[in-house]
């Protein structure tokens, strides 16, 4: 089990407060507290590897973040 921190449950919160994928500037305008990009990205690959959400990559090469419940994993969060 990995160490809950404020940061991790920002990015959280901001990802279910959503209807739609965000991207990594959606997230950080988002999230009340000040973190920097390193740990945003360093907590969105965390959450992809234990499940908890999943990375979508638009035709622009541009990256999304979606929560993973019940889910199918396919690329349609983001539009």
């Amino acid at each position: 089990k990995r160490r809950n921190t404020p940061s991790k449950t920002a990015v959280l919160s901001a990802l279910e407060h959503s209807r739609a994928a965000l991207s990594h500037d959606h997230i950080r305008e988002r999230v009340s507290q000040d973190i920097d990009r390193a740990t945003i990205y360093r907590i969105l690959n965390r959450f992809c590897d234990d499940g908890i959400v999943h990375r979508i990559v638009a035709d622009d090469g541009k990256q999304y973040f979606a929560l993973c419940a019940d889910c199918k994993h396919d690329d349609h969060h983001h539009n």
